[in-house]
C-alpha cells in the first residue's frame, strides 16, 4: 500500500495585534507590534484612505516596528489598517483613525484705529471649516475680560466700539472639518489715541450798556473758538 501525501491546512497569517498612533504636526508615527509567529512572508502592506478611498498604500518589511506618515492634510481624518496575505488567507487588523490637526493661522495682521482693529491673517493650507477669533481687552495688572468672539470663514475681519488707546489680546484658531482645532495665533493689538474734534468753545462777553437812568441792558456775545485738532 503505497503511502499518502498527508496535507496540512495553510497556516492563517497574523497582523499586528495593535497599531498604536503618535499624531504630531501633519505626520504619524505607527508602532507594529507584531505577536509571534508567521508574518504573511514579509507582504504585509498598509493601506491608507481619506473620506472613503483609497488614497495610498505603503508595503511593509517582515519585521518592520514603526510607519512613518508625512504630509499628511491637514484638517482630515484618515483610515489606516494592516494586511497580512499568505496564500488565499489574509489577516488585517482594525482600521485605526488618524485625525489630522489643522495648521494656525500666519501672518496676522493688525491695523488699528481709536475704536476699531481692522484683522487680516493668511488661511493655511488643508481641509478647513472656520476661523475663531477672539478678543480679550487688557487692563494693568495683567487681567484680561472677553469683548468679542467670532466665527468666520474669510481671512479678515473688522472689530468696532472698542477703547480708544487700549491694548487687546487677538487670539485665532482655526478648526478642520473633522472637527479638531489647530493651535491658537496669539497677537497683542493697541487702538489709537482718539484724535480731538473740533470743538467749539463759547466765551460770554457781557457789557453794560447805557439806558434808562438807574437802569442798564446787558449785552451777551458769543465767540465761536475752534479747538484744532493736531493731526498725527
Amino acid at each position: 500500500m503505497g503511502s499518502q501525501a498527508s496535507c496540512s491546512p495553510p497556516t492563517a497569517p497574523l497582523a499586528p495585534i495593535e497599531l498604536p498612533v503618535s499624531m504630531q504636526a501633519g505626520s504619524a508615527v505607527v508602532s507594529l507590534a507584531r505577536a509571534s509567529g508567521r508574518l504573511g512572508h514579509g507582504m504585509c502592506h498598509a493601506p491608507l484612505s481619506e473620506a472613503g478611498p483609497l488614497s495610498w498604500e505603503q508595503p511593509l518589511a517582515l519585521g518592520q516596528a514603526h510607519l512613518v506618515l508625512r504630509d499628511l492634510t491637514p484638517g482630515r481624518n484618515l483610515s489606516l489598517s494592516v494586511l497580512c496575505p499568505a496564500g488565499p488567507l489574509q489577516a488585517s487588523t482594525h482600521p485605526v483613525l488618524l485625525p489630522v490637526e489643522p495648521d494656525p493661522v500666519e501672518d496676522v495682521r493688525c491695523q488699528p484705529e481709536a475704536t476699531r482693529l481692522a484683522l487680516a491673517w493668511m488661511v493655511p493650507k488643508g481641509d478647513v471649516d472656520t476661523c475663531l477669533v477672539v478678543a480679550e481687552q487688557l487692563a494693568a495688572g495683567g487681567d484680561a475680560h472677553l469683548v468679542f468672539q467670532a466665527n468666520t470663514s474669510g481671512d479678515a475681519l473688522l472689530l468696532s466700539r472698542l477703547e480708544p488707546a487700549t491694548s487687546y489680546r487677538l487670539s485665532l484658531s482655526v478648526r478642520g472639518r473633522n472637527g479638531l482645532w489647530s493651535r491658537a495665533a496669539t497677537v497683542v493689538c493697541a487702538t489709537a489715541a482718539e484724535a480731538e474734534s473740533s470743538l467749539s468753545r463759547c466765551h460770554i462777553l457781557v457789557t453794560l450798556l447805557p439806558g434808562a437812568p438807574g437802569s442798564s441792558r446787558a449785552l451777551s456775545l458769543c465767540l465761536q473758538t475752534p479747538v484744532l485738532s493736531v493731526p498725527d
